[in-house]
């Protein structure tokens, strides 16, 4: 009797490695490695495409999503609460940007001279090293962004700054004040 099921348990763990395996190689995720001239160095960014995007001749429309404060390009990934858990994958590209902890804004430049124009990174190198690079729909109506915490801040603010750029904006969790004053009674 154990034998069987010991046997049945290692048939079931072999099916779902074998089930997952197969899963993983469907999967359109990759890493993209650029040069981003607005910040001066090399930068990344995941990209989700969907199932069909290989067999087809389709353009996309693009949601980049911008991550939160002491995260990276690979924060989204595919765990639970991914675009791809959120039944996101098969309709358009999904673009995960390195934006640093940067607030997605410019600002002065690092102690070793090189320059944080994040905001420029994201609206102009991003964008535009995506739209050259992927099928995509290349004008504002093809565009979404939204992010999470600082991400959740700078989609709104890029969104707002660049109305001719996206046709919506999100924010979850974002910072979007910075101060609060009391008043004293």
């Amino acid at each position: 009797m154990t034998k069987r099921i010991l046997r049945m348990v290692v048939l079931v763990v072999l099916f779902a490695a074998v089930a997952a395996a197969a899963m993983a190689q469907s999967l359109e995720l990759r890493t993209v490695e650029f040069e981003s001239p607005v910040v001066g160095r090399t930068m990344k960014y995941k990209i989700l495409l969907p199932r069909d995007y290989a067999s087809s001749s389709q353009r996309y429309p693009v949601l980049y999503l911008l991550h939160g404060l002491t995260r990276n390009y690979t924060a989204w990934g595919l765990s639970n609460g991914s675009p791809r858990s959120a039944g996101l994958y098969d309709d358009l590209i999904v673009v995960m940007p390195d934006a640093g902890n940067s607030w997605s804004v410019n600002r002065a430049p690092n102690e070793d001279g090189r320059p944080n124009n994040w905001e420029d990174h994201i609206v102009q190198d991003v964008v535009n090293h995506v739209d050259w690079n992927f099928r995509t729909i290349a004008r504002r109506e093809g565009r979404a962004m939204a992010g999470l915490s600082i991400g959740g801040y700078g989609a709104i603010t890029l969104g707002l700054r660049h109305p001719e750029m996206f046709i919506s904006i999100g924010s979850t969790s974002g910072a979007l004040e910075m101060s609060v004053q009391y008043e004293v009674m």
